[in-house]
């Protein structure tokens, strides 16, 4: 007879995909204020400082996705860290339209 299945991996990964949500939604208003910032004439230090935290959030999404869903394997390399913030990817291609990695992308 076979074990029912232990959903709690699952439920764990919803947790997950739960704060990348989060972090996902910090990261596009960080941004979406640094624009209005800018047109508003607002100090540059204001600016600069949600520029700052925008890139820290999108760089912790990042590891945080690579580390969750995309684990190395001992002795392997590590997944290339977003080197260009416009392109505000993983630095991966997705697979298909419907990928995870292109889903889960900033």
């Amino acid at each position: 007879m076979e074990e029912p299945y232990d959903y709690t991996q699952e439920d764990h990964a919803r947790e997950v995909e739960r704060v990348l949500m989060y972090i996902a939604q910090a990261h596009r208003k960080a941004k979406e204020i640094v624009a209005q910032l800018a047109k508003d004439g607002a100090e540059q230090r204001f600016v600069d400082g949600l520029q700052t935290a925008a890139a820290a959030l999108l760089a912790e999404h990042n590891r945080l996705l690579n580390t969750t869903h995309f684990p190395v394997p001992d002795g392997g390399e590590p997944a290339p860290e977003a080197g260009d913030p416009a392109q505000e990817t993983l630095g991966v291609e997705p697979e298909s339209p419907g990928s995870t990695q292109e889903r889960m992308a900033l």
